[in-house]
Parts: structure tokens; C-alpha cells; sequence
């Protein structure tokens, strides 16, 4: 997978969540962790997606054993694991990348 390809398939899942089309965003990240199941900004934003669909119990599942070195992401996906937790209630907090 090349780099291009990853970022194209990145940026198009980011604008479909971004313009509030779910489905079409949930599709472009599964594509692109099928390609990289590492990328875990995608693996998050997924995640966070899910919860705000309802599907807080997948979303938990996505983020199991996901335990990033990097300080950032550590940080944000821990954030994304609090608020599904919580059952991502209305109004919580965007906690994609």
C-alpha cells in the first residue's frame, strides 16, 4: 500500500465523517484498516464513529489491546475509550484525530 493510497483513503473517511455521512466514512476506514490494521488513527476514528452510531460495545472491541508508544496517540485513544465508556452521551466530545 503506498503512502498516497493511505492518505487518500484517510482523507476521504475524515471528510465523510466531517459532512455527517457515517456510513460512507465507516466504509473508507474499514478499507483502509483492511490495508493496515496498524493505522491507528483510523483504528480510533472508527471507534469514535461506532459510538456515536450506537455501537459502543464494537467500538470497545476496535480499541482492545491498542496501547500506541507515541504520547499523542496514546493520549486521544484513551480519550475515545473514556467517552464510549460513558456510552458516548449527546453532545461528548469529537475525540477523532
Amino acid at each position: 500500500t503506498s503512502v498516497a493510497q493511505t492518505f487518500d483513503v484517510e482523507a476521504l473517511a475524515n471528510a465523510c465523517a466531517g459532512a455527517n455521512r457515517p456510513a460512507e466514512a465507516e466504509s473508507a476506514y474499514r478499507r483502509l484498516l483492511a490495508r493496515e490494521p496498524g493505522h491507528l488513527p483510523a483504528r480510533n476514528n472508527l471507534a469514535d464513529l461506532l459510538c456515536r452510531s450506537g455501537r459502543g460495545e464494537e467500538a470497545l472491541r476496535l480499541l482492545e489491546g491498542v496501547e500506541p508508544q507515541e504520547p499523542r496517540i496514546r493520549s486521544v485513544i484513551e480519550a475515545t475509550r473514556k467517552e464510549i465508556e460513558k456510552g458516548c452521551p449527546p453532545g461528548c466530545r469529537d475525540t477523532s484525530f
